[in-house]
């Protein structure tokens, strides 16, 4: 079931920018300064975002957990699971396992983060700061008399004129709040800290810092409001807490219960599988995929 909801997201998703959904139509005042701004290249672009947050977030939980199971003295013979996809064979070690629901947990999170950001854009279809000068308002048809301008008179390119309507949120905040908030929490719950007690939050405030850089680049490129920005990072940052606390649990005792999917009579401590046990393949599960 995880799996379909994984996918039922991924495809709900997809269909944002698949189907042509134009967002609300908001009208401007013709002396609305805040719309007038100039229109220049994204310092960060939506792909490196992404790129960068998923890339990280990813070697990151790759190189703590294989870290934290080498260090680990004291190790449970978990219940030996064997994954099954036509020819192709898996027998994942247990820190793989945790690994991959890591990594499956925090793909859930940003395509949610990402379709409430998309939902967003489209109910709300706030004007971007450059929209005037992208939108290139026939003069003749421009009627200021009224005060509030609501009729379509546009004469630019109308693919990036319905683009000047997505300002809010912001999807560069929300996805970089998420991905940078993610790992905050994830290092605080799994770094080992023994050696030195710098390394953590000196990581943490980094990766912080590297969220919030991205976010701010979009007010200063004037492709969103201070607005817009700042309801994109509260957005990343709530389905972070979320998924941290709620679906991972990784600040519960026991610490994070669902990374292992067994239940307490999966678990030997020490040796205490009997050799009978091994020969029948009683502590042995095949998951089939296919």
């Amino acid at each position: 079931m995880d799996i379909v909801c994984l996918v039922v997201l991924g495809i709900t998703e997809m269909l944002f920018h698949v189907i042509p959904i134009n967002p609300s139509h908001r009208g401007f005042f013709c002396g609305d300064t805040s719309l007038q701004k100039p229109f220049q290249k994204e310092t960060v672009s939506t792909l490196l975002t992404i790129a960068v947050g998923f890339l990280v977030s990813i070697l990151v939980i790759i190189v703590c957990e294989a870290v934290n199971a080498k260090s680990k003295k004291k190790k449970l013979d978990l219940k030996k699971i064997t994954i099954k996809c036509g020819p192709l064979t898996l027998k994942p070690s247990p820190w793989q396992r945790r690994t991959l629901f890591l990594l499956f947990m925090f793909g859930f999170g940003a395509l949610i983060t990402n379709l409430f950001t998309d939902m967003g854009k489209v109910t709300v279809g706030r004007l971007r700061p450059y929209f005037l000068t992208i939108c290139k308002p026939n003069a003749t048809l421009l009627n200021c008399s009224q005060g509030y301008v609501m009729e379509d008179i546009c004469t630019g390119d109308p693919k990036e004129v319905l683009e000047a309507r997505t300002s809010f949120p912001s999807a560069h905040a929300s996805f970089s709040a998420y991905s940078m908030v993610f790992l905050v929490l994830y290092l605080e719950s799994s770094m080992p800290t023994k050696r030195s007690n710098l390394v953590k939050p000196f990581v943490q405030v980094a990766f912080l810092s590297l969220g919030l850089l991205c976010a701010l680049s979009r007010i200063f490129d004037y492709w969103h409001h201070w607005g817009d920005v700042l309801v994109g990072l509260f957005l990343g940052t709530i389905v972070a807490f979320f998924i941290t606390f709620r679906s991972l649990r990784l600040f519960s005792i026991p610490h994070c219960p669902k990374c292992h999917p067994i239940d307490e009579t999966d678990i030997v401590r020490g040796n205490a599988m009997t050799q009978s046990e091994e020969e029948t393949g009683l502590n042995d599960t095949v998951i089939p995929l296919g």
